[in-house]
């Protein structure tokens, strides 16, 4: 029976585009090595190290295993939790009466102690070779994660006493987005320019092992310089050199201008920290969402070697 070419074929169901977004933090330690960045995460995560988020809310490395992908050598996944704690000792309301709650009232709250509200929880990657550590923005049970709150939070954990004695040095940065950096540098009539960086791993590129030889020479951690425009001239000119250095600075501290808005000639600054860098990454229906991930981490760690190939030597 031959099939008829005029019959109307069946509609082949549309596939739904699903959206990730992920934000990008650099974990940079002195001294530093893949074991010990493992072993960092490893130990947060056994020891269930909290740290207050934000407000009542808490978070914590909940879960992790090694990812066991040939295309991110040395990496680790898992999940971060973020949850409620009651606090006891605060008043209560007693919305029937309207009144503080008493001890009898509270005498009623029976919550096991193991058990926690507002549960959400991000999936993260931690590429410890580029020491660069990727999490989820947004969660499926319609949470969030914020790049400034989260990165304070995983510095809180990565100082706490569990992690004493195991560096010299820890810190957690925010990758700042790239335009913005690049919206500072080139600000209308700008007036001042201040970078703050922090010591760097010796093996990004060339511009960071010189900085950090610069650094380590002198006994410094953090390097500082502010840039002030001059009288009778419209705007600071970055050179290539402060260039270089607030783009380190975008990675691994900080970097803020001053200028003037060209619509009203009004006083205006920004700052990379309100910047974050995110990432997008899209999937279908029936595609591994982690496996998109990790396939956009690869493609963005060889177009940043590529680029640093280009450029190394370049001061």
């Amino acid at each position: 029976m031959s099939v008829d070419e005029g019959a109307p074929q069946p509609r082949q169901k549309r596939r739904t585009k699903r959206r990730i977004v992920l934000g990008e933090i650099n974990i940079v330690s002195q001294p530093h090595s893949v074991d010990a960045y493992l072993d960092a995460v490893k130990t947060l995560c056994d020891q269930k190290v909290q740290v207050l988020y934000h407000g009542q809310r808490y978070v914590e490395i909940g879960s992790y295993r090694d990812l066991e992908d040939e295309r991110l050598p040395n990496a680790v996944t898992g999940r971060i939790f973020v949850f409620s704690k009651f606090n006891f000792e605060d008043p209560w309301l007693n919305t029937v009466r309207n009144a503080q709650a008493t001890d009898e009232d509270l005498a009623q709250v029976k919550i096991p102690a193991h058990l926690v509200p507002e549960f959400r929880h991000f999936r993260f990657i931690f590429d410890v070779r580029k020491h660069k550590f990727y999490f989820e923005k947004y969660s499926d049970l319609k949470g969030n994660l914020s790049s400034k709150a989260f990165t304070h939070a995983l510095n809180q954990m990565l100082r706490s006493g569990a992690l004493a004695g195991k560096f010299e040095e820890i810190n957690a940065f925010a990758v700042a987005d790239d335009e913005a950096v690049e919206s500072i540098l080139s600000l209308y009539k700008l007036r001042k320019l201040f970078i703050k960086v922090y010591r760097p791993n010796p093996d990004d590129d060339d511009f960071d092992q010189s900085i950090l030889e610069e650094l380590n020479a002198q006994n410094v951690s953090v390097k500082e310089e502010t840039l002030i425009k001059a009288p009778g001239v419209e705007s600071i000119i970055p050179s290539d050199v402060t260039k270089k250095l607030a783009r380190l600075g975008a990675r691994l501290g900080l970097v803020k201008g001053w200028g003037k808005d060209p619509a009203n000639n009004q006083p205006t600054d920004m700052s990379t920290e309100e910047h974050p860098k995110d990432h997008l990454v899209v999937y279908s229906d029936g595609e591994d969402s982690l496996d998109k991930i990790i396939d956009y981490i690869k493609e963005q760690n060889d177009s940043t070697r590529v680029t640093a190939d280009d450029t190394r030597g370049d001061v």
